[in-house]
């Protein structure tokens, strides 16, 4: 699996460079020119335009093997389809809290520079770089259970959705059977976690029982 994952780094390596860079152009070309932006805005902004860049790994992980018929080749050798799949998760989790490390981050200095923002709690990052493996892991399950042609319409009902939620949470919150759960620190985190990680046993064991897809015979 190590082999795959370095393969998958090294091949994604001038994308990711490229994608953060427009990244960080476009949160650093509004926050230049829009007036009156407050740093709170500014990174809501980054964090939103990071989540973009982890639904985009997800799905060219997926799609340059397709296009390519790589995995094809893959499966000719003595690797197993769990064996890709698992190291899928990996790299993908990798570019991502790379890509959030480096955009989030970045933003959060620039802020710091311009308007002395204090750093975030160590729970808080936690929180926000496992939402952005959670929202990776639901798009890349998607991509590998379907052709990505096909997965690439899941964001807009899991975007209708989170808004909704969102915007109900404190109604919601109240008639959950473990409210007082909810205010703990270490609560979202480790729920967040624990999607990630079973989307990729679900996937993983999705993958152990059904036939190969054709895109990658």
């Amino acid at each position: 699996m190590k082999v795959l994952i370095i393969k998958d780094l090294r091949t994604f390596a001038t994308e990711m460079g490229l994608l953060v860079t427009f990244e960080l152009a476009t949160i650093f070309s509004l926050a230049l020119q829009v007036e009156h932006l407050s740093p709170a805005l500014v990174m809501s902004l980054a964090f939103a335009i990071s989540l973009v860049g982890g639904f985009v790994f997800s799905f060219r992980t997926v799609a340059t093997e397709d296009a390519s018929k790589g995995m094809a080749f893959l499966l000719s050798l003595p690797v197993t389809p769990g064996s890709i799949v698992q190291a899928k998760f990996r790299v993908n989790w990798l570019l991502t809290a790379l890509n959030f490390a480096i955009v989030w981050g970045g933003t959060w200095l620039y802020c710091h520079l311009e308007w002395d923002l204090p750093p975030p709690s160590a729970m808080m990052l936690m929180t926000l770089l496992l939402i952005q493996c959670a929202n990776n892991s639901l798009y890349l399950a998607a991509a590998l259970a379907f052709t990505s042609a096909r997965a690439i319409w899941l964001p807009f009902p899991v975007l209708l959705v989170a808004i909704n939620v969102a915007v109900n949470w404190k109604s919601i919150a109240e008639h959950m059977p473990f409210n007082d759960w909810t205010a703990l620190p270490w609560f979202w985190p480790l729920v967040l976690l624990t999607a990630s990680l079973a989307m990729e046993r679900i996937t993983l064991h999705a993958y152990s029982r059904a036939r190969i897809r054709r895109e990658w015979a």
